[in-house]
């Protein structure tokens, strides 16, 4: 007598298999990959090299720490009391800074923006622009722009911040 379960099982085991990969798929994308931490955490969790960082996650370093995140070409290094968070937008990566300092090192293929005290700083059309971002006060930044221009954005006043 021919049994129906072998074959029964198997088509269980093909649909398990589908569907599981098919649920997997639909979750988003990693936004980018941890290079490095050191008295470092990501949301409320110690961080290491190696973990995948998500949109809206956040990172935060000791006031000692550092923390490397390499996001597509973009590489970013927060330090000295770091606390942010990232997000993906359409022409690439925004990034909303609460406290700390952040090393920025994008290359022409990438753009990075910096949300930090109520201040927005975009590149300057599509030029390289390593630049490095310290939260002073609640309203005091310092910004040096490396390699190519940086557009400050501050509510209603716009300047250009020059290499």
């Amino acid at each position: 007598m021919f049994s129906i379960r072998g074959p029964r099982a198997i088509a269980l085991r093909v649909s398990l298999f589908l569907t599981s990969t098919y649920l997997s798929a639909g979750g988003s994308p990693p936004l980018g990959i941890l290079t490095r931490a050191y008295e470092a955490h990501l949301n409320t969790a110690e961080a290491h090299a190696g973990l995948s960082v998500f949109a809206g996650e956040t990172l935060a370093t000791s006031a000692d720490g550092k923390l490397g995140v390499r996001v597509g070409a973009a590489t970013l290094t927060y330090s000295q009391g770091a606390l942010a968070t990232l997000q993906r937008i359409r022409r690439g990566t925004h990034v909303d800074m609460a406290a700390g300092d952040l090393f920025d090192t994008t290359p022409e293929t990438a753009f990075v923006e910096v949300h930090i005290a109520g201040a927005v700083l975009r590149p300057e059309g599509n030029q390289a622009k390593p630049a490095e971002i310290q939260r002073l006060g609640p309203k005091v930044i310092q910004v040096s722009a490396r390699h190519g221009n940086l557009e400050l954005y501050y509510g209603e006043e716009f300047r250009l911040i020059p290499e």
